[in-house]
């Protein structure tokens, strides 16, 4: 300076200054490109990029295919967010959104009207192979069931009561603890007391005397001609009134013909006033076709206004059972057959016979295919030992045997006979089933030969009863003569074919 000051220097800095961007180094989160101005998806395909899925390059949703999960809904031509359901999987819990299209497998899912029934609307006879039974209000309208007509309808049977029907008496226990449903005689008394067997509270006392000979306790129930009845009851006299007179326990019958009651088959069960205890008495009626109504009654025999003591009664009932086979439906596991002891073999090869034997389904049968002694047996016995005999009859040898399914049995015996005299002697061969003699043999020696001589004797049972019999070969001697017998022999054989 002009006046001598001068200044003073430190730290001085050189500094360069980058001439491009190749000077500058990347950052951490600053990256160069390749080349000055690039722009990776709009001057390269996504492609290039490792990994990427053809979304990356699609401009817009309709560039990106459906997924195994999940797929595009369609938009365009619909309104109001509707969606496309030609897609499988897809959704939607508004019916709002769901358009009817004729020809579809639903063809529509909006109802006529809000809230509609389409029953309400529509006659059942919309629906498609329905019965006339649909649209019927009540039974009356229904033609039939199951091709038999309705009573009421038509002539014809009542195919919707049950045949078997139990217990058709209005308090038949007399339970409810009054006498209910049940009648009297005029002058007759009846009381409810405390029941006379096990299980039961109440039973009914009634009165021997009363306006005449007959019903003392009754009770009327409606019926059908021709139907079978049983009728039972618990009864015994009361002991501390005894009754001086018998009753019996049946029914009366009201005959719609006007021409009487008719009862077919009468089970009228006696009851006694002699016995002391509970009687258990049971009738059974068959009842006539105009029969429509019937009384289960308690009568007396012969007492009336003279007519003394009570009787007790409990645990009456009444019920319709079967006349016969015709009356029972077949069940699941019981058919009726066409004819009496009529089997399925005639529908059926013997092998779909359960439990059949290996003979059932063999055209012929030889000797091989039997097993011993199943069609023929044969039995028999012998004994060299000595046996006496004289001019009663004495039996020498004898054989059981199992003559079951036997057509025949054939006989053979024989022995070593000899007579302890020297007159001629005339001994009496019989063989024998039981005491039945089937055959009868009178055989002859030469004069004064007292040497044994053998004798063979048959039959044929004709005739075998089945079981075990016993046969046997017995000799008799004659005009007082004795003698032995040695070698004795029996043998049967029973024929079965």
């Amino acid at each position: 300076s002009s006046t001598g000051g001068g200044w003073i220097i430190d730290d001085v800095i050189i500094t360069p200054i980058p001439n491009d961007a190749d000077d500058i180094i990347e950052s951490s989160s600053r990256k160069w490109a390749a080349e000055s101005g690039a722009d990776i998806t709009g001057a390269h395909t996504a492609a290039a990029i490792v990994n990427q899925g053809p979304g990356a390059t699609a401009p817009d949703i309709d560039g990106i295919p459906d997924g195994a999960t999940y797929a595009k809904v369609k938009v365009a031509a619909l309104t109001s967010g509707q969606i496309d359901l030609s897609k499988s999987g897809v959704i939607n819990k508004r019916a709002d959104y769901i358009t009817y299209v004729a020809g579809q497998t639903i063809e529509s899912l909006k109802p006529a009207e809000a809230g509609s029934d389409v029953t309400g609307s529509h006659t059942a006879a919309a629906i498609v192979g329905q019965g006339s039974g649909a649209t019927a209000n009540n039974l009356t309208e229904l033609n039939s069931v199951e091709g038999t007509k309705l009573a009421g309808i038509e002539d014809g049977a009542d195919v919707t009561e049950s045949r078997l029907r139990f217990g058709l008496l209005n308090n038949g226990g007399f339970e409810t603890g009054t006498t209910e449903g049940w009648g009297k005689s005029l002058g007759d008394a009846i009381e409810i007391i405390s029941g006379i067997h096990y299980g039961s509270s109440y039973a009914c006392r009634f009165t021997v005397r009363g306006s005449g000979v007959g019903w003392r306790l009754y009770q009327w129930v409606p019926v059908k001609g021709g139907e079978a009845v049983v009728l039972t009851a618990t009864v015994k006299r009361d002991e501390s009134s005894l009754p001086n007179d018998d009753i019996y326990f049946g029914l009366s019958a009201y005959d719609d013909s006007g021409t009487g009651a008719t009862v077919k088959e009468n089970g009228e069960a006696f009851i006694s006033k002699s016995v002391s205890g509970l009687q258990k008495v049971r009738a059974r009626y068959v009842l006539g076709d105009n029969v429509s109504l019937i009384s289960a009654r308690f009568r007396t025999i012969t007492k009336g206004t003279d007519g003394s003591g009570h009787w007790i009664v409990d645990s009456v009932t009444l019920s319709i059972i079967p006349k016969d086979a015709g009356d029972v439906s077949e069940s699941t596991t019981r058919k009726w057959a066409s004819e009496s002891g009529a089997d399925i073999t005639g529908s059926h090869t013997a092998a779909a016979i359960v439990g059949q034997g290996a003979l059932a389904t063999k055209n012929t049968v030889g000797t091989a295919d039997i097993d011993d002694f199943s069609v023929t047996k044969a039995d028999g016995s012998f004994t060299s030992a000595s046996q006496s005999f004289s001019s009663l009859e004495t039996t020498i040898a004898s054989v059981t045997i199992d003559t079951t399914n036997a057509k025949k049995v054939l006989l053979n015996a024989s022995a070593n006979l000899s007579y302890s005299s020297s007159e001629d002697g005339y001994p009496i061969i019989r063989i024998k089933r039981g005491s039945i003699v089937l055959a009868t043999y009178v055989t002859t020696r030469p004069r004064n030969n007292l040497d044994r001589w053998v004798d063979s004797f048959g039959a044929i049972d004709t005739s075998p009863p089945g079981g075990n019999q016993t046969y046997s070969v017995t000799v008799q001697g004659s005009s007082g003569n004795s003698g032995t017998a040695t070698n004795r022999m029996i043998w049967a054989m029973v024929l079965k074919k």
